[in-house]
């Protein structure tokens, strides 16, 4: 299961933080990210602040923000207590997140949003891919706004059942314990999703980052009309017919690239 195991990752001083585990060589685990009590205490505080998501009844979240450069995030103290030190500690622990990413890769990333998960029973995230997508006509496409970005995922809580994040291109559901961090880039390679929850509460802390080099400001991962909902079966048949790249800015960059035609 484990094809790759990077016991260590550095820091830019050269200082060895934290265990990390790759698996497949495209998903990367971090347990202990934080401590259980940490996410437990979180998960704590927030409890009264969740609101539920407009496009789906059950799930709910409570801190939000998006960010232009790390440590500028929109949200703001309440006054009260509870609210503001949990305020804190999400946007904090956002930052180290990103810091985590930045640091693995070698690549300075941004957070283009961080947000508060917390799933109930129904809740689902069905079968997708960050970085591209599949039209009507069965053709692979990149998300042009999302080219080169990637996921981190901080779970809280593991009080739940069902709820598996599942990759089936690898054949591996993986439940995380609370405090674990898990980031990947989410192309074609590695279609992804979270299985229905039967019972309990999902919690979790989600990060969409893109590359520091782009400069324009940061945006929701866009959904297309031609978008289809996508099986196991359909990422590989259009992966054999290869990327169209129709929608990219610059055919032979990144969407990020420094130079684009206006």
């Amino acid at each position: 299961m484990i094809e790759d195991d990077k016991p260590y990752f550095k820091n830019v001083e050269g200082y060895y933080i934290k265990e990390i585990k790759t698996y497949f060589d495209k998903i990367h685990v971090v347990e202990n990210f934080i401590s259980p009590s940490t996410a437990k205490f979180l998960v704590d505080l927030q409890k009264k602040y969740l609101t539920v998501t407009p496009h789906n009844k059950f799930i709910s979240g409570g801190f939000a923000g998006y960010s232009i450069t790390p440590y500028e995030f929109v949200s703001n103290y309440s006054g009260k207590a509870d609210f503001d030190i949990a305020l804190d500690l999400f946007q904090n622990i956002g930052n180290s997140m990103v810091d985590a990413v930045s640091i693995y890769y070698g690549t300075p990333f941004v957070a283009k949003t961080l947000f508060y998960s917390h799933m109930i029973p129904g809740a689902e995230n069905k079968l997708h891919m960050d970085n591209h997508y599949i039209d009507v006509d069965g053709n692979m496409k990149i998300r042009e706004n999302e080219y080169d970005d990637r996921a981190a995922l901080l779970y809280l809580n593991d009080e739940y059942t069902g709820g598996e994040l599942f990759f089936p291109l690898q054949n591996w559901e993986y439940k995380p314990k609370p405090g674990t961090l898990i980031f990947f880039k989410g192309d074609h390679t590695i279609p992804h999703g979270v299985k229905k929850v039967e019972s309990g509460e999902r919690v979790n802390m989600i990060s969409f980052l893109y590359n520091e080099k782009d400069k324009l400001k940061p945006r929701t991962r866009p959904m297309y009309e031609s978008e289809m909902e996508i099986t196991e079966e359909m990422v590989v048949e259009s992966s054999k017919k290869g990327i169209s790249l129709e929608n990219m800015a610059n055919k032979n960059e990144p969407w990020y690239a420094e130079e684009r035609p206006v």
